[in-house]
């Protein structure tokens, strides 16, 4: 997930299963929290990840293997990036295209015209 926004979750925002699976992988990126005291908790180590502050935004979120080098064991981490914001930052404009008004909107069948298949 990327460049998210969460708001008012009183529960952790994410709960993962089975965090010690070398398949498990998650990644999360440019989430902009308010009011969501723990981000993430892991169902069954118990570990969790709780909010610096109450508005924050995280920077990267992962949970999967890591390897400390080339030729290193591979260990499973968790890696939370966060810091605290003074205020949510404005909404950023939708990446789709919105629709036109519905006083446009024209009834296909009211032309004429029939689907493939008609019933």
């Amino acid at each position: 997930m990327q460049d998210a926004r969460l708001e008012n979750i009183s529960a952790p925002a994410f709960i993962f299963g089975m965090e010690k699976s070398p398949r498990t992988e998650i990644n999360l990126e440019g989430i902009t929290c308010s009011n969501v005291p723990t981000f993430a908790a892991c169902a069954i180590a118990g570990n969790i990840s709780p909010a610096p502050s109450k508005t924050y935004s995280v920077k990267t979120f992962s949970l999967g293997l890591r390897f400390a080098d080339i030729g290193a064991v591979p260990e499973t981490e968790t890696h939370f990036d966060a810091e605290p914001l003074a205020a949510m930052p404005e909404l950023v404009a939708s990446d789709l295209t919105p629709l036109p008004a519905c006083d446009t909107w024209v009834n296909l069948r009211g032309l004429g015209r029939e689907g493939r298949w008609t019933y």
